[in-house]
C-alpha cells in the first residue's frame, strides 16, 4: 500500500493542503525553523509530525484524542493510495469513526482488513518519535517487537517458535508466583521439602484415625442404664452428622474469603469499556508497538478474562453464602438437639469425657486432611512447573535449530548492514549486526538484537544505529512500501551524517520501488553536501516555517 496523494479540507470542505508523494523514493517535509535552545526539541509547532500523523492516519492507525483535538473536529482527510496496483480513493474525518473507500463507509477495522494491514508490522515503519531501544519505541522490546521484526525480515519460522518459547516461559513464571503464595500459607515451608511433609501428614492422619476407632470402641462399650440406650445412639448420629456439616462449613468459609479477595482484585482491575476504549487510543498512539489486536478483541478479552470471571465470582460467593446460611441453620438445629440429649445424658461423666475427646480429634482429624489436600495441591503445581521448565527445554532446543536454519539469512543483514557504512562516514568506522540466541533461562528472554560500531562515529551514534535497523527492515520485508520518519529520529546526529542517512534512504527506496517520506528541518541538513542538497530540494512536497504553517494555526 502506498499513498500517491494527500488533501487536507476544514469542515466547510475548503483545500487547505494538497500533497504529491513520490511512488518509489524519497519525499520530503521540509521545515524552515531555527534549532531549538532546547536540544530535545525538534520542532516549533509547524506542523510536520501532524502531516507524518495524518498520513499514518491514511495507514490504518487509531487516532489520538491528543492530536484529533475537538478544534479541528469535522476536518477531513482525502488520499488516493495504490493497493495491489490499484488505484483507491479514501476519506477519514478527523474525530469521526468512519473512513470511506470509493465513497462506501468503513468501520477502522474493515478499513485494515480492506487493505490487508497489521499494525504492529506498520509500528516498525513509521516512526513519528525517536525510539528508546534498537527495534522498540520503549526502553524494553517485547514479543511483538521481535516477531514483527522476524516477520519482516523473513524469518517466520523463528517469530512462531519464539511465540511458543515465550508461553512456556510465562506459564513458568505464573506457577512460580502461585508457589511463592503457597509457602507463605504454609510458613515458609520449603520447596524441597513438601514431599517429605505430605508423608509425615498421611501418617500422622491414620494416627488420629487409629485413635478415633480406639475412641469409637471405648464409647461403644460404656455401660449406661438401657433406657438411655436409644438416646445414646441418637446423640452419637446426630454428633456423627454435626462433624461432616462443621468441617463442610470451614471448607466453604475459606473458599468464601479466598472469592472475595479475589473479587476485590477483579475490582480493582476492573475498566468500563468505555474507560478501555480511552487507554487503548492512547496505547495506539504512545506506545504502538503493543497494540496485538483489533478493539473489538481487546474487548472481547476484557470482557473473558475480567468481566465474565468477576461475575462467576459473584455468583459463586452468593452460592456459597446461601450454602453456609442453611449449613448454619442445620448446625444450630443439631446442636440445640444435642444439648437436649447432653442435659438427659450428662450425669454419666465417663461418655461426657469420651465425647469431648472425641470431638478434640475429629477436629484435629479435619484439619490434618485439609492441609494434606493443599499440600497435594501444591505438590501438583510444583510437579507441573517442573514439566512446564521440561517443555522449555524442548522448546529452546527447536528454537536453536531453526535459529540454526537461519544463518544464511542472518548473515546476509549483517553484511547489509556493514555495506551501508561507506555510505554513512568518511573515517574508518565498522559495523557489525547480529541477532544472538542467548543462553536458556527460565524468565530472561531467547533472543538480542546488537549493533555495533567501532571507529569515530562522532555524535548521535545511537540513533544512527536505530535508523539502520529501520533500513534494514525496509530493504528486505517484502510486506510494507513505505518507511516513514519524523526529523525528530535524526535528533542529535551530525548533520553529516543526516544529509548521508537520507541519501541513503532514498536510494533503498529508490532500489525496491518503496516509498521514503520524511520531515526533515532546515538545521539538521549538511549545507555543503550540494547533492543531497539537490536531492532534497527536487523531493520536497511542502515546506513550513512559523509563518506558514500546516494548518494555517496553532492549536
Amino acid at each position: 500500500m502506498k499513498i500517491l496523494n494527500l488533501v487536507i479540507r476544514n469542515p466547510k470542505s475548503e483545500k487547505i493542503r494538497e500533497l504529491d508523494f513520490e511512488e518509489n523514493g524519497l519525499s520530503v517535509i521540509y521545515g524552515k525553523v531555527n534549532k531549538p535552545e532546547n536540544e530535545k526539541e525538534t520542532s516549533n509547532s509547524i506542523g510536520k509530525t501532524l502531516l507524518l500523523k495524518f498520513i499514518d492516519y491514511i495507514f490504518g492507525a487509531n487516532e489520538s484524542s491528543e492530536v484529533v483535538k475537538p478544534i479541528i473536529h469535522g476536518w477531513y482527510l482525502e488520499a488516493t493510495v495504490k493497493h495491489k496496483n490499484n488505484i483507491v480513493n479514501v476519506k477519514r474525518i478527523l474525530g469521526n469513526s468512519e473512513i470511506e473507500i470509493n465513497g462506501g463507509k468503513y468501520s477502522l477495522g474493515e478499513y485494515r482488513e480492506f487493505f490487508n494491514i497489521e499494525r504492529k508490522l506498520y509500528n516498525k515503519q513509521i516512526f513519528l518519535s525517536q525510539k528508546n531501544h534498537l527495534i522498540s519505541g520503549r526502553s524494553e522490546a517485547s514479543m511483538d517487537d521481535y516477531t514483527s521484526m522476524f516477520n519482516l525480515l523473513k524469518l517466520e519460522s523463528l517469530s512462531t517458535e519464539l511465540i511458543e518459547y515465550y508461553a512456556v516461559q510465562d506459564k513458568i513464571k505464573e506457577l512460580k508466583n502461585l508457589e511463592k503464595r503457597f509457602i507463605e500459607l504454609f510458613n515458609e515451608v520449603k520447596i524441597s521439602e513438601v514431599e517429605q511433609k505430605i508423608f509425615l501428614l498421611n501418617k500422622t492422619i491414620v494416627e488420629k484415625e487409629n485413635e478415633l476407632k480406639s475412641l469409637d470402641e471405648r464409647i461403644s462399650n460404656i455401660q449406661i442404664g438401657h433406657e438411655k440406650t436409644e438416646m445414646m445412639n441418637d446423640y452419637a448420629e446426630k454428633n456423627y452428622t454435626l462433624k461432616l456439616l462443621q468441617a463442610e462449613y470451614q471448607k466453604l468459609n475459606i473458599e468464601f474469603k479466598r472469592l472475595e479477595k479475589s473479587y476485590k482484585q477483579f475490582k480493582n482491575l476492573d475498566i468500563s469499556s468505555e474507560e478501555l476504549q480511552k487507554l487503548y487510543e492512547k496505547a495506539s498512539f504512545e506506545v504502538p508497538e503493543l497494540i496485538i489486536k483489533r478493539f473489538e478483541e481487546v474487548q472481547k478479552f476484557h470482557e473473558n478474562v475480567y468481566s465474565d470471571r468477576k461475575k462467576l465470582t459473584e455468583e459463586r460467593i452468593e452460592e456459597i453464602e446461601q450454602k453456609k446460611v442453611l449449613l448454619k441453620e442445620r448446625i444450630d438445629t443439631l446442636n440445640s438437639e444435642m444439648n437436649n440429649i447432653a442435659n438427659v445424658i450428662s450425669q454419666n461423666e465417663i461418655y461426657q469425657e469420651s465425647m469431648a475427646i472425641y470431638k478434640e480429634k475429629n477436629m484435629e482429624l479435619q484439619q490434618l486432611k485439609y492441609e494434606q489436600g493443599e499440600l497435594s495441591r501444591f505438590e501438583g503445581l510444583i510437579n507441573e512447573r517442573k514439566n512446564e521448565e521440561d517443555s522449555l527445554a524442548i522448546k529452546y532446543n527447536d528454537i536453536k535449530n531453526v535459529y540454526n536454519d537461519n544463518q544464511k539469512k542472518i548473515d546476509n543483514y549483517r553484511d547489509f548492514i556493514y555495506d551501508m557504512i561507506p555510505n554513512l562516514y568518511t573515517e574508518d568506522v565498522n559495523a557489525y549486526f547480529s541477532i544472538n540466541l542467548k543462553n536458556r533461562h527460565k524468565r530472561n528472554r531467547p533472543f538480542a538484537i546488537e549493533l555495533n560500531l567501532t571507529g569515530d562515529t562522532g555524535e548521535g551514534v545511537g540513533e544512527v544505529r536505530k535508523i539502520l535497523i529501520d533500513f534494514l527492515l525496509f530493504k528486505f520485508n517484502i510486506l510494507l512500501d513505505i518507511l516513514l520518519q519524523d526529523s525528530s529520529c535524526f535528533s542529535g546526529i551530525d548533520n553529516r551524517q543526516v544529509s548521508n542517512l537520507i541519501r541513503l534512504g532514498n536510494s533503498v527506496a529508490v532500489e525496491t520501488n518503496k516509498q521514503y517520506i520524511i520531515s526533515i528541518n532546515d538545521y539538521q541538513l549538511n549545507k555543503n553536501d550540494k547533492a543531497t542538497m539537490e536531492i532534497i530540494s527536487s523531493k520536497t512536497k511542502l515546506e513550513l516555517d512559523e509563518n506558514d504553517k500546516l494548518l494555517g494555526f496553532t492549536f
